[in-house]
């Protein structure tokens, strides 16, 4: 996550991160900001491990692409607002370019995107159902969004092991 191939490469990541993380983080805070771009870079990482076997892989798109899920979850739970239907016909269509272009290009890790994807919906899925909460119920459900996101990166490592 925090190692690139190249200038280029991590240019291009920062640039995602610039246009896609501003939102989550004033939605969510710093502390849990940073929460879910490790959680779900740690899943992408987890996932691209489990099923590259161990092929060399580099970079924060399996983080970025959690804050796509993240954004994912916001427009699902909130689409009884205006412009959140589309707002997720639009974010899966990026998703299903992006999916197009890492099954067309060699070199594109699908699965620390999708891993990451998973894990940035997942823990922004507990967020949104947390605000919806109060007193011990919310601090549960964020927890459990993480817990979650950690379980199942610990559960792919291990069974990467064997």
């Amino acid at each position: 996550m925090f190692v690139h191939f190249g200038f280029l490469h991590i240019v291009f990541n920062m640039l995602a991160l610039l246009l896609f993380g501003g939102a989550i983080e004033q939605r969510y805070g710093k502390p849990r900001y940073l929460m879910l771009y490790l959680g779900a870079g740690v899943l992408g990482s987890a996932t691209s491990l489990a099923f590259t076997h161990a092929t060399l892989s580099a970079g924060a798109s399996g983080a970025i692409f959690g804050i796509i899920g993240a954004m994912l979850a916001v427009a699902v739970w909130n689409r009884h607002r205006p412009g959140m239907s589309g707002q997720v016909r639009s974010l899966l269509f990026l998703i299903g370019i992006n999916v197009f272009f890492g099954v067309a290009s060699p070199g594109i890790d699908l699965h620390a995107h999708i891993g990451g994807l998973i894990g940035g919906f997942v823990i922004g899925s507990a967020l949104e159902a947390s605000i919806r909460q109060r007193g011990p119920a919310r601090a549960a459900l964020q927890i459990a969004g993480y817990a979650v996101v950690v379980v199942a990166s610990y559960v792919l490592t291990s069974a990467h092991v064997v």
